[in-house]
């Protein structure tokens, strides 16, 4: 299993995977051969209201966990267990916002490996 837990800073908010017109925030793992990658979960999100105009999104306003299965197939479970790291590649795509100002959307990747 991926988990990534996010927290975003006070008075900020991140879209959320079931938002429409906005970025959502969005999960994938890149896997090399021999893993494969489930169904990422997203908790379930808020509603938030946007002050000066009344607009209301879908967004995570406090600490969230998203999740990914993985399968790892009995050789990579044989390398990983010999000492041979297997690498993971994680990608977040999101857009935040905070009381004032939207950002524009971002990306970032986190490079995860399966070690003994």
């Amino acid at each position: 299993m991926v988990v990534v837990q996010v927290t975003p800073a006070p008075k900020m908010h991140v879209y959320a995977a079931d938002v429409a017109g906005y970025v959502p925030f969005s999960m994938a793992v890149t896997a090399p051969p021999g893993i494969t990658a489930g169904k990422v979960t997203y908790p379930p999100s808020e509603t938030y209201v946007f002050p000066p105009t009344g607009e209301s999104s879908r967004a995570y306003m406090q600490p969230f966990v998203v999740k990914q299965a993985i399968t790892v197939d009995a050789a990579t479970r044989r390398a990983v267990a010999a000492g041979r790291p297997v690498a993971l590649t994680v990608t977040l795509r999101y857009q935040a916002c905070d009381d004032r100002v939207c950002y524009r959307p971002a990306s970032g990747t986190l490079r995860v490996e399966l070690t003994r």
